[in-house]
């Protein structure tokens, strides 16, 4: 069983270079988790299609976010990311979920595959990249994007990828506090959703039961 988290390995050893909020928030070996807590900005220009992806953000300002993230092992013994997210919207909670897992296929650049829902249904590949000398994680798309029914992952035509970005910044001066950017688009309709803030990264403990 691994001992080292999903990004230590997708790094390639290089998980030293980020500030220290940073890895306190990627580093999570499996077994371990950590809760991040903030307040978030979130827009969508799609909101009716939330029950389809449920993922999507409801908009408004101001909107206090809670997401546990773990370290685990999938059924293959590899390192997989968790993220289970809480948006306290004014019209009330609005959760997503997400499960960063390896790459299915080598890529010529450092990857993951984030899948969405629960059970999943889409997976997209990820590009993962240490940029500002450590004090920046950036994740965009880049390469296959997935419709997933169980264990099968069937490719999507490119006419309905995403462009998604998401950078994570430490905030000068702090050890537990990033600001947070996701944008997702296509490139026929332009932006999508998205939402940006400050999060605050709680203390590393051992993984609670579900």
């Amino acid at each position: 069983m691994t001992t080292r988290s999903l990004f230590h390995y997708v790094l390639a050893g290089q998980i030293d270079r980020l500030a220290p909020a940073l890895r306190r928030h990627y580093d999570l070996p499996p077994g371990r988790e950590v809760l991040v807590e903030g307040v978030m900005d979130a827009w969508n220009r799609l909101p009716w299609a939330r029950p389809f992806a449920p993922f999507m953000p409801v908009p408004g300002r101001g909107q206090r976010v809670r997401v546990r993230n773990r370290g685990l092992l999938d059924a293959a013994g590899l390192p997989c990311y968790e993220w289970m997210r809480e948006f306290h919207t004014p019209a009330g909670l609005a959760t997503s979920y997400t499960l960063t897992k390896p790459a299915p296929r080598t890529m010529p650049f450092r990857s993951v595959l984030d899948c969405f829902n629960q059970p999943q249904t889409i997976g997209l590949t990820l590009e993962v990249e240490i940029a500002d000398e450590g004090q920046t994680l950036l994740m965009r798309s880049r390469g296959p994007q997935y419709l997933i029914a169980g264990s099968m992952l069937a490719p999507l035509p490119r006419l309905f990828n995403v462009e998604t970005v998401a950078v994570e910044r430490a905030v000068p001066g702090s050890d537990d506090r990033v600001a947070t950017v996701v944008v997702i688009g296509h490139p026929l309709l332009g932006r999508l959703f998205g939402y940006h803030g400050v999060l605050t990264i709680g203390a590393i403990k051992d993984s609670r039961s579900l």
